[in-house]
């Protein structure tokens, strides 16, 4: 048992330690610079974008999104 438990403990060591040294090695980009985005528009151009659009129109100031909080409706959208 405590041959397994050193075992377990040294791989997980050399998981932590690749994952470190992978974050070394392939940094992931700055995005500092990136100008804050809340939402992309809908483009009108096309079929999906038009359809939003009309929806929003027929009822400015609502976004037609529900929250799907019952597991019944998760399993029906899906």
């Amino acid at each position: 048992m405590q041959r397994m438990s050193k075992a377990l403990a040294a791989l997980a060591a050399s998981f932590v330690g690749f994952v470190v040294v992978a974050r070394v090695i392939f940094p992931l980009p700055d995005i500092s610079p990136r100008e804050v985005s809340a939402a992309i528009p809908a483009d009108p151009e096309t079929h999906l974008g038009a359809s939003f659009v009309d929806a929003a129109d027929r009822q400015p100031g609502l976004s037609g999104v529900i929250p799907l909080k019952a597991d019944r409706m998760r399993l029906q959208a899906g």
